[in-house]
């Protein structure tokens, strides 16, 4: 059972789609991916996400696709990304939605693309995946990778 299930459970409540609100940010590239290394638990961290990047790119120059970090200030920076950290929720929402791919750790960022429809990848290590990945997405759009042991 996913965690929110589990919840609306014990509140006796109903599960509906969320109402996401936007605050325009001026973002001059016209195809470009979110990318978040923030995680609320260090355990459910992926740490390779330079590497990820580095093999990504030549494809994603040959079809003029940027990268954009999105996140917490505090969270480092992230190689051939370009910065746009230390937003508001309301204009990382905005910047998510307008994106073509959500890469990152399982976080708020992760939960929002999955509510808007976005495809999402996540490498994950974490065991109980289908308790709590992103509840509004389809399978089709979610990719989880597996950690390996």
């Amino acid at each position: 059972m996913h965690k929110l299930e589990s919840f609306a459970t014990s509140c006796g409540s109903k599960i509906n789609k969320p109402f996401i609100d936007y605050a325009f940010y001026p973002i001059v590239d016209e195809k470009f991916i979110c990318i978040s290394q923030d995680s609320p638990y260090q355990a459910k961290s992926y740490d390779l996400f330079d590497d990820v990047i580095f093999h990504i790119k030549p494809y994603l120059d040959k079809n003029n696709i940027s990268i954009i970090q999105i996140g917490k200030k505090e969270s480092g920076d992230l190689f051939y990304t370009k910065n746009y950290k230390n937003l508001s929720f309301k204009q990382n929402s905005y910047i998510v939605n307008k994106s073509i791919l959500y890469l990152g750790n399982l976080n708020v960022y992760s939960h929002l693309a999955s509510s808007i429809g976005k495809t999402i990848i996540c490498p994950s290590n974490h065991d109980y995946l289908e308790t709590s990945k992103p509840y509004w997405i389809n399978n089709e759009s979610l990719i989880a990778l597996p950690g390996i042991d």
